[in-house]
């Protein structure tokens, strides 16, 4: 008998590629606003209920028990949209910050939500988090580095993940928050991501100055759903990053993957990332960010580097094929 597991945003870029294969091993219980089903993801149960309602998170797990985890990937990560919210102090403004669609809701107190239940039940946790909660004033950054204190350099997208973070962290719940960098897969319809964005680009001839000075550590998703599979049958408790274990620029980035994919671009316009005026219709970006990865190579988890996720990409049998430059 397969035994039942919780998953918050099982339709998400990261999430349905986990449920997917999470179904052939537990009993998969999904909930959020989306059906699963309009996903062909078939999972045991639906629960639709609204996740930034305080009461109907409650409601759902007070009563659970048997679980073998609860896995979290529910989040809004709409960074430039996260921004327009941005607050001096927002535990102190409660009227603006407590919106039922804010990212703080979202990012923030659901996570601790879950975390209060958690630690109730003795269910193991496990949330997705970002490397966005770094100001990316020095990375790659490790599993013991906090979270960035709210300034200029760090996005209101990232600081309400930090809050997230820091909600569990300070909970007494058996959880383990995964932070990954820049998740990219080979197909996912529903959205974009930052591989496939710029293969699209490419391919209708609209690509955009690309940054050189930026250094990230783009995360193939199935890394993350293998490592996930595994810490689900094996809990730990903590922090751990699942990312490429080599920076790179989305300059070189970009430049590997039309490569990988035969796609000819011309040469790409260069940009730094360090020269950009702000905006207040855009968050700030790390620059120097990333995301270290050894406590997962201790743990045996597979984490590719940047050049074989997108190799990986190329070969995968679902991947989108390449069009020649100039076409949509």
């Amino acid at each position: 008998m397969k035994r039942p597991i919780l998953v918050f945003g099982s339709t998400s870029l990261v999430g349905s590629d986990f449920t997917a294969e999470a179904t052939a091993r537990f009993e998969v219980h999904a909930v959020g606003r989306s059906d699963p089903a309009e996903l062909n993801l078939d999972v045991h149960q639906f629960h639709r209920i609204d996740l930034t309602d305080e009461h109907d998170v409650r409601d759902l797990l007070a009563p659970r028990s048997g679980d073998v985890a609860w896995i979290n990937f529910a989040a809004r990560t709409d960074v430039d949209g996260c921004e327009r919210e941005r607050q001096s102090d927002p535990q102190k403004n409660s009227d603006s910050s407590s919106r039922a669609d804010s990212a703080w809701r979202m990012n923030a107190e659901f996570p601790g939500w879950l975390a209060e239940a958690s630690a109730a039940s003795r269910t193991p946790l496990i949330h997705l988090s970002t490397d966005f909660v770094f100001d990316g004033t020095a990375g790659p950054y490790q599993e013991n580095d906090l979270p960035s204190p709210l300034g200029p350099r760090l996005s209101w997208y990232g600081y309400t993940k930090g809050m997230g973070e820091q909600r569990i962290r300070h909970s007494s719940a058996p959880a383990l928050t995964m932070r990954i960098s820049y998740p990219y897969r080979a197909r996912f319809e529903h959205k974009t991501d930052f591989a496939r964005n710029l293969l699209s680009r490419g391919r209708a001839g609209r690509l955009f100055p690309l940054y050189s000075d930026q250094r990230i550590t783009p995360t193939w998703v199935p890394d993350v759903t293998g490592a996930l599979l595994t810490l689900t049958e094996h809990p730990e408790t903590g922090t751990l990053h699942v990312a490429s274990p080599e920076t790179t620029s989305p300059l070189e980035f970009a430049s590997c993957l039309f490569r990988e994919f035969h796609l000819d671009v011309g040469p790409l316009k260069e940009a730094r990332l360090a020269e950009q005026p702000a905006r207040l219709d855009r968050a700030p970006r790390p620059i120097l960010g990333g995301l270290g990865v050894r406590r997962a190579q201790a743990l045996g988890l597979l984490t590719h580097a940047y050049r074989d996720g997108i190799r990986a990409m190329a070969t995968d049998e679902h991947a989108d094929p390449p069009q020649p430059s100039g076409t949509s």
